[in-house]
């Protein structure tokens, strides 16, 4: 079974939800509602989420006067669940990182939904070495069992063809 998958079975999905925008910025302090937004689960939930997660040593609360900030903790309690939300991060995400870490790469475009085991990406930037792509794809097949079908293109050739109509679906 897929990690991430199994995480979000031990774990209630807002929950998770909420935990992924804090450890995303762990130096930003957020409102109750700020955080409610951003994590898009209700005010209420949120709240209640924040009594939880400050119990457990996961959330520091900054109190100033009357208001209240919360921002993820570096107790030993929040590491380790931080250690596990990292093992969610799914293939397309993987994906997304190694592709971004090429020079030539200025846009990656997610064309179409993801699917169970497969995405289509379209890969834009001037003159782009097809070898790390390759290699990108490869790891995370053989790792995660998920396959990512990509066309590179210049970014003349990309604008063309959306001039076109080609790539009018979702994006």
């Amino acid at each position: 079974m897929d990690p991430g998958a199994l995480l979000e079975g031990l774990m209630d999905k807002k929950t998770l939800s909420v935990l992924r925008v804090l450890i995303q910025d762990p130096e930003r302090q957020f409102y109750l509602r700020e955080l409610a937004k951003s994590s898009r689960v209700p005010v209420a939930t949120v709240f209640r989420l924040m009594d939880k997660l400050t119990k457990l040593a996961i959330v520091d609360v900054i109190k100033i006067k009357r208001i209240k900030l919360y921002q993820y903790s570096q107790s030993k309690e929040a590491k380790f669940v931080e250690q596990l939300i990292e093992v969610r991060k799914g293939a397309v995400e993987e994906f997304v990182d190694k592709c971004r870490n090429i020079p030539e790469v200025q846009q990656l475009i997610l064309h179409g939904r993801k699917q169970k085991n497969k995405a289509n990406f379209l890969i834009i930037g001037e003159n782009i070495p097809t070898q790390p792509v390759v290699d990108a794809h490869a790891e995370i097949k053989d790792t995660m069992g998920f396959t990512c079908i990509y066309l590179i293109l210049g970014p003349q050739q990309y604008y063309q063809m959306v001039e076109m109509g080609l790539y009018a679906g979702d994006r």
